[in-house]
């Protein structure tokens, strides 16, 4: 009766050792896909900051671009200005050139 009781402690032993690995295991398969989801949030934070810069840099960009271009529409129009103005004086200049040539011939 001894034996049989020992062989029942040592079968209730047993079967504590193996609910124990089977739940160190499912605790380390736990483990793993924590880790896992959280290098896969990580990965998804670092893309989200990768795409975020690629979209300040490219209104960056596109502001400068668009600066660029203000720019040279200011010199071209500064440059149609200048050229009306040397046409004035020009026009001027040919009047007035005029006005004493017809003054001399009288």
């Amino acid at each position: 009766e001894e034996e049989r009781a020992l062989a029942g402690e040592q079968a209730y032993l047993n079967k504590l050792k193996i609910r124990r690995k089977l739940l160190e295991e499912a605790a380390r398969k736990r483990a793993q896909e924590h880790a896992g989801q959280m290098r896969k949030e990580e990965s998804l934070r670092d893309q989200l900051k990768r795409k975020q810069e690629e979209r300040r840099q490219a209104e960056e960009l596109d502001r400068l671009a668009e600066l660029e271009r203000l720019s040279r529409l200011e010199e071209e129009e500064k440059a149609r200005i200048e050229e009306r103005r040397r046409a004035e004086e020009e026009r001027q200049r040919l009047l007035e050139e005029e006005a004493r040539r017809q003054a001399e011939e009288e």
